[in-house]
């Protein structure tokens, strides 16, 4: 490039007659010269630090857009130097065209999915902290149960009946009985000095609650929720239908995967000798990564570890 070209670089487009480049590379001028022009406005009738600081943060700017514009000719100049590309088929630039606009497209229905599982998802995590919690309380009022009477409740009736200003709920959030540990019905005296725990068989009903002790038998809790008094709450796995485990994968995918998705596409047909055919303008691949970055701006942070922690607590907040 010439020292004229350097120092203005639409006159690269104004020689070749290339109007819409130089157009394009002139507003990029223009806010080049800005820049400069306020700076140097500062710097000769400004005054004090302040007119000194908003000089020296013009020319960075300035900088930025001159380099935006060297960036356009030498793209420009090496497309003029690259050799002439065999013809591409108008149905490679139709099935090329398809994939960019499915991204987003895809991506908008994995955002559906999201957004309609959210909502129960988000109920259901506040029926299990509120068992979790209620099971506790349950445990508790039981010892101080013990403590007073010398012997186990029994039942969750003798419990609420014996103690009202606990307000104890009868039935766990999904209106089942609680199932309540062998020492918790025996009423001898002195009291069984075994384990006292009250526990939820879950969102599905069919979680299974300790036949003995939590610790003793950790694996027969699957799907259940609950509070031991000799070693604390549990919270068994996901019961969760299969279907509905498959769409929040299936959400995950098409949110995530359209992008990589397409960029492997690209590799292949390189890697096959039949590269895709590139995207024509700057505006439309600015528009893409726009588009696709906003849209996975919106999703990653759904799926990171501090998501559910955050509900959790929100419930948490609801049932205290």
């Amino acid at each position: 490039m010439t020292i004229r070209v350097w120092l203005c670089p639409p006159l690269f487009f104004a020689q070749r007659r290339e109007w819409a480049s130089f157009v394009i590379n002139g507003v990029l001028y223009a806010f080049c010269l800005f820049p400069i022009a306020a700076g140097l406005y500062w710097l000769v009738v400004g005054a004090g630090e302040k007119a000194e600081g908003t000089a020296a943060g013009a020319f960075p700017v300035a900088v930025f857009f001159w380099l935006l514009c060297v960036a356009h000719v030498a793209d420009a100049r090496r497309r003029e130097k690259a050799r002439t590309r065999p013809p591409v088929s108008f149905w490679s630039r139709v099935l090329e065209s398809a994939l960019i606009l499915a991204i987003p497209g895809v991506m908008a229905v994995g955002f559906a999915l999201t957004s309609t599982r959210d909502a129960s998802w988000r109920v259901e995590v506040s029926r299990v902290t509120e068992a979790r919690w209620e099971a506790e309380w349950i445990v508790e009022q039981a010892q101080q149960y013990q403590r007073v009477e010398a012997r186990n409740p029994g039942t969750m009736a003798e419990l609420t009946r014996r103690l009202p200003e606990a307000q104890l709920e009868a039935t766990d959030p999904w209106g089942r009985d609680w199932v309540v540990s062998a020492a918790f019905q025996d009423t001898r005296t002195p009291p069984n000095p075994g384990d006292l725990w009250a526990c939820s068989r879950g969102p599905t009903g069919t979680g299974r609650c300790p036949p003995g002790t939590p610790g003793a038998v950790p694996s027969a809790a699957a799907g259940s929720i609950g509070h031991s008094a000799g070693f604390g709450g549990w919270q068994g796995g996901d019961q969760r239908p299969w279907l509905e485990r498959l769409s929040d994968m299936l959400a995950v995918v098409l949110i995530l995967g359209p992008l990589p998705g397409y960029v492997a596409y690209r590799i292949i047909r390189r890697v096959r000798g039949r590269p895709a055919p590139p995207l024509r303008t700057v505006s439309g691949a600015i528009t893409v990564v726009v588009v696709v970055g906003i849209l996975a701006f919106i999703a990653c942070p759904m799926f990171l570890n501090v998501a559910p922690r955050a509900r959790l607590a929100k419930a948490q907040a609801d049932i205290r």
